[in-house]
């Protein structure tokens, strides 16, 4: 579904920041036909150091706490 969405969204250029759920290489290439560049952890199984996101993620989720009670997100469960 994610892909989908990118499909209708992207413009070419973009860097998505995903977790390790979109590690499949199905899912590479369809981003990189779009010109997408995919950055994500690396899996347990995976060889290297890998990519350390938490900050990232950490403000993602600062943002969407300060965003939920101003905007009533919470009760509408978005």
């Amino acid at each position: 579904m994610a892909l989908e969405l990118l499909g209708r969204a992207a413009r070419g250029g973009e860097v998505l920041v995903c977790d390790k759920g979109y590690a499949r290489r199905e899912s590479a290439a369809q981003a990189g036909e779009l010109d997408v560049t995919v950055v994500r952890p690396r899996r347990l199984d995976e060889p290297g150091e890998g990519l350390r996101l938490a900050p990232i993620r950490q403000r993602i989720e600062s943002i969407i706490r300060t965003c939920e009670h101003p905007l009533m997100l919470e009760r509408d469960r978005a």
